[in-house]
Formats: structure tokens, C-alpha cells, sequence
């Protein structure tokens, strides 16, 4: 066992940067977290850098990806995501990745659901849940 000992020290950006120990697998050299604000996310524009190409009061799409384990609130999050994103009339792009959820409660651009039956996969390919999921995701990337 061995530890995975990090140094925390402020970037020229503000943000923390990481050091990992290389006794833990790391290469001794910073390691940097670049993760958005949820403020930023949730559409509050007002301290992000501007694209200088264009002469438009447009930013750049931000993309957040929702994982976690069961029951810690990804459908909760980004349900109350979409709805303050639809009141402040930028409604966002959404794609649901869980195969095997029996609804959204946020309308969604893309379902998997609509592409893969999760249950059928896990009959014909004689899986389990975790299985099924995972050969789900698969197949959708392949079609």
C-alpha cells in the first residue's frame, strides 16, 4: 500500500494545483484541476474571458458532466439545473446516459433509452446490471 500523498499550492490562476507524490504513481510534476464554478455553469457569464475573434456578446458552451454513485442527487442537480437554465431562457443541451432509468424528470435532447433497451441487452447478452449498462453505453456509441 502505498500513500498518495498531495501538496496543495494556489496556480497563477487562482485555482489549486496538486502535486503527486511519484512513490503513488504520479510523475512528481502538477497536476491541475481546471473545473468551472457551478455559478459559471449555471449561466452567470459575467467574469468569463470572452472569445476575441468575435465581436458578439456570445461565450463559449460550457459542458458539465454528471456522475456519482446511486441515490447522491445527479437527477436532482441537473433537474434543478435545466430549470434555471429554461427561466433564464438559455435552455441547455442535455443527453442522458443512464440506460437503465425509468424517467427524467428534464426533458432531455438525447436518451439512450430511445436507442437501447436496457433489459433486452442484459436477456441477450446474459448480464447483470452493471453489465447491462456498460455493454448498454457501448452499443449506443457504436450505432
Amino acid at each position: 500500500f502505498t500513500s498518495t500523498r498531495e501538496i496543495e499550492r494556489k496556480s497563477p490562476c487562482g485555482r489549486p494545483d496538486f502535486k503527486m507524490d511519484s512513490l503513488a504513481g504520479g510523475s512528481g510534476g502538477p497536476v491541475r484541476f481546471d473545473i468551472p464554478d457551478l455559478v459559471e455553469a449555471a449561466g452567470d457569464t459575467s467574469n468569463i474571458p470572452m472569445d476575441t475573434t468575435t465581436t458578439t456578446d456570445m461565450t463559449k458552451p460550457c459542458c458539465i458532466i454528471v456522475l456519482g454513485m446511486a441515490g447522491s442527487g445527479k437527477t436532482t442537480f441537473v433537474q434543478r439545473l435545466t430549470s434555471h437554465l429554461h427561466s433564464k431562457g438559455s435552455p441547455p443541451y442535455v443527453v442522458n446516459l443512464d440506460p437503465a432509468c425509468r424517467e427524467v424528470p428534464y426533458p432531455a435532447n438525447i436518451d439512450i433509452r430511445d436507442t437501447v433497451n436496457y433489459k433486452q441487452v442484459m436477456k441477450q447478452y446474459k448480464l447483470g446490471p452493471n453489465g447491462g449498462i456498460v455493454t448498454s453505453l457501448n452499443l449506443f456509441a457504436t450505432k
